[in-house]
């Protein structure tokens, strides 16, 4: 079995070498012990960057496993841990072999800042990794991952309480953005792994960034990776005022995320019938927060019926002012 085990391994390591490394070299070593029945394996990934590998087993089914990541980075994040994970494997009447376990983590670091350890449950059967309620640092993940060439993913993961700053890191921003506030929603990720389709929906309440502070934000993005439309999205400032986001940003230009940001277009929030369109604008006094002033513009619409007289030749624009207590 453990013969078998390991040929199953060095299977997946290669599908694993394909395309999505194919840009970098990792010196890495490695050994099998066969009567200790151990693996170990240790890849140095960059300058301060390296992965290893020990897995031994414990029985003739089951294997524990020992993964240690030292400050590997993706794009905005450096990323640090121990995993730990019991699993078995198993072989069906093919003679395929698949796995099922669990896996946890201790020392979390994710730039260089403890979160909420990972636990999950998963399986790999014919090259395809099962994620079972994963969950890490408020981010739970369920679905598939190929594991060799095109690598497809079918993910859904929901965000609970994600800190602003982590949340606008994922999307690109630089780590010196100031902000404050936390993140819900859910995203789902689907297709091949170098240009996913992305769906997200998220909502933020009383935050702020960078010089925008908000009472609530609602973002609905959608499309293939990297090029990215907000559509349907909202933003209540603080100050009483409403608009409407919509644009699109590309999430491979990290370097102008702040520009692309400010280019969404920004537009008030109105409402309207067959004869009157109009948007509210509200103003908090700063001497007694108590009180609001609001100023409602509207536009009448002029009656264009040719077989009706005519009460307004024109459009009207108007003005109401009210106070609040």
């Amino acid at each position: 079995m453990i013969k078998r085990f390991f040929f199953f391994l060095l299977c997946f390591s290669s599908g694993l070498a394909g395309p999505v490394f194919a840009q970098k070299i990792c010196p890495f070593k490695g050994h099998i012990d066969f009567v200790k029945k151990e693996l170990r394996l240790d890849v140095q990934t960059g300058h301060q960057e390296a992965v290893s590998l020990n897995i031994v087993q414990a029985s003739p089914d089951n294997y524990q496993l020992h993964l240690s990541l030292d400050h590997l980075r993706f794009p905005g994040f450096d990323i640090s841990t121990q995993l730990q994970s019991l699993f078995s494997v198993v072989v069906d009447q093919k003679r395929r072999l698949a796995l099922r376990g669990a896996v946890l983590s201790q020392y979390t670091l994710i730039n260089y800042k403890p979160v909420q350890e990972l636990s999950g449950n998963f399986r790999i059967k014919d090259r395809v990794l099962f994620l079972e309620s994963v969950s890490l640092g408020g981010v739970t993940a369920q679905g598939t991952v190929e594991l060799s060439a095109p690598f497809k993913v079918n993910l859904s993961m929901g965000l609970s309480n994600i800190p602003m700053s982590d949340f606008l890191k994922f999307w690109g921003a630089d780590e010196h953005v100031r902000s404050q506030g936390e993140v819900n929603g859910d995203i789902r990720i689907q297709g091949a792994i170098d240009n996913p389709l992305l769906r997200g929906s998220f909502t933020t309440l009383d935050g702020m960034v960078q010089d925008l502070a908000y009472d609530t934000i609602v973002l609905n993005v959608e499309g293939v990776y990297p090029l990215m439309q907000v559509k349907k999205s909202s933003v209540a400032k603080s100050d009483g005022m409403t608009f409407n986001l919509e644009g699109t940003f590309d999430l491979a230009n990290r370097e102008h995320f702040s520009n692309q940001i400010a280019a969404l277009k920004k537009l008030p929030v109105v409402s309207q019938d067959h004869s009157t369109l109009e948007w509210t604008l509200k103003r908090h006094n700063e001497e007694d927060q108590s009180k609001t002033t609001e100023f409602k513009y509207f536009l009448r619409k002029a009656n264009n019926n040719a077989t009706t007289a005519p009460k307004e030749t024109s459009d009207l624009l108007g003005v109401e002012r009210s106070i609040h207590f």
